[in-house]
């Protein structure tokens, strides 16, 4: 992942999907809402609901064709099964029990594996809708002007022990580290028509 691909990606010109994991570490964690029905905005609503009064600031997203991305920035490199099991218990208690099928959380690896799931980034164009993604809004669910840049900017920086505390807040304690497979059993998901990168 380079300034030169992350133009071209914002150009349009090209679409980029990232592989989450650095050596066990990532730098972000999203919920993957392949929905955009009724169940789906009130998952959103309590989810985001929840995160901001645990001082988090999450990013919310349309991810241009069946739903919607939930963005938490870290900020610097954290566990992965941290950052899993974070965003994992905030859907837990938006929804009140099992995380549903409609739903993917990423990082969905936490080890040191080849490569994991990829997932596509914000600002490019989708390939197959040809729809734009942009961050929105919270509460008008329009598009910011500057892009959701000044947002991005405001989200503050997360450290492994706020997320333990975190953690304990939502009723859970930090998991051991494991390597975790995608809990759907589905293969390693390759985004068609878009370049692949690692995280830097």
């Amino acid at each position: 992942l380079s300034p030169g691909l992350l133009a071209q990606h914002c150009d349009g010109k090209i679409t980029l999907a990232v592989f989450p994991l650095k050596t066990s570490q990532v730098t972000f964690g999203v919920v993957d809402i392949d929905s955009k029905g009724p169940e789906a905005q009130t998952l959103i609503t309590s989810l985001i609901t929840k995160a901001i009064s645990l001082g988090l600031t999450p990013l919310l997203e349309p991810s241009g064709r069946k739903g919607y991305h939930i963005w938490f920035l870290m900020k610097q490199f954290v566990e992965a099964q941290l950052v899993k099991h974070l965003v994992t218990r905030l859907v837990e208690v938006a929804v009140g029990g099992r995380v549903p099928p409609a739903v993917e959380i990423f990082p969905k690896q936490v080890g040191n594996v080849e490569l994991g799931n990829s997932i596509k980034l914000p600002f490019g164009v989708h390939r197959v809708s040809s729809k734009r993604t942009l961050f929105i809004d919270l509460s008008t669910r329009q598009p910011f002007d500057d892009w959701g840049l000044i947002a991005i900017e405001r989200c503050p920086s997360i450290t492994a022990e706020q997320i333990k505390g975190l953690l304990v807040q939502l009723g859970a304690t930090p998991k051991p580290d494991t390597v975790q497979s995608d809990s759907k059993g589905k293969k390693a998901r390759r985004h068609k028509g878009m370049l692949l990168c690692y995280p830097q």
